[in-house]
């Protein structure tokens, strides 16, 4: 049987836009739309990581829509082409965000699948915890969850020193400025080699749990405080260089 022709599919089917999400506090986010239909039942939501855009999940797009599903692609608050407020950068602002983008500006009904990588992974599980009735599956990926040991550990490893420096963050604009290619290049290790390989990976977790979701209740109600704290981490300084 021949393959999907992926890029028809893709010119065909996309759109790309910056919606209104909160006019008084100047937010706008970005998104790409893929795979748009009346027959796909199904729909995912791919939530980014740091320092990245909606840009990185490119490669993994045409496999989930070949697949049935439709797409939605935001850019996080504060990345890409979505507006950079100084305020509501705590994961539970972030994934109200998102919501209102799928459901109320983009017409999506009904439950979808979450993916989310790197800190997509800790909006996403915000978004989980946040609209429980919403959410189909869930599927992490390279990021420590809030609540979890783990992310106890991590945030006092040397490696995540860039948690700290972030959370600084007129220092870190001050001291980036001018240097954003320098800065994400030296700092960024995240090089997905075989994205092919990951989509299929994704669609195979989404499966898994649709038929054995996790019994996670106990777990949520002792994240949720964690994730519900805002944290103000201002982000004032020009668009990083293309």
């Amino acid at each position: 049987m021949a393959r999907p022709r992926v890029g028809v599919i893709l010119m065909a089917e996309t759109r790309r836009g910056r919606a209104w999400i909160d006019q008084a506090a100047g937010v706008r986010i970005g998104y790409t739309l893929t795979g748009i239909s009346p027959a796909r039942s199904k729909t995912v939501l791919l939530i980014h990581g740091a320092p990245q855009t909606g840009h990185a999940w490119r490669k993994v797009v045409p496999t989930l829509v070949a697949a049935g599903y439709q797409v939605v692609v935001p850019d996080n608050r504060g990345a890409g082409a979505s507006t950079k407020p100084r305020d509501g950068y705590d994961k539970w602002t972030m994934a109200g965000d998102l919501h209102d983008l799928v459901h109320n500006e983009l017409g999506i009904d009904g439950p979808i699948s979450i993916v989310g990588h790197d800190l997509g992974s800790m909006v996403g599980f915000a978004y989980a915890l946040r609209y429980r009735d919403d959410v189909v599956s869930l599927t992490t990926m390279e990021a420590p969850l809030p609540g979890t040991d783990y992310y106890e550990q991590r945030k006092v490893a040397k490696s995540a020193w860039h948690f700290d420096f972030h959370a600084n963050p007129d220092i870190a604009v001050y001291l980036t400025h001018g240097r954003e290619r320098w800065y994400i290049t030296a700092s960024s290790t995240i090089s997905p080699t075989n994205p092919t390989r990951s989509a299929r990976m994704i669609l195979m977790s989404m499966r898994e749990r649709l038929r054995h979701p996790a019994p996670c209740a106990r777990f949520a109600r002792s994240t949720a405080n964690l994730i519900m704290t805002p944290r103000s981490t201002a982000q004032t300084s020009p668009p990083m260089e293309n």
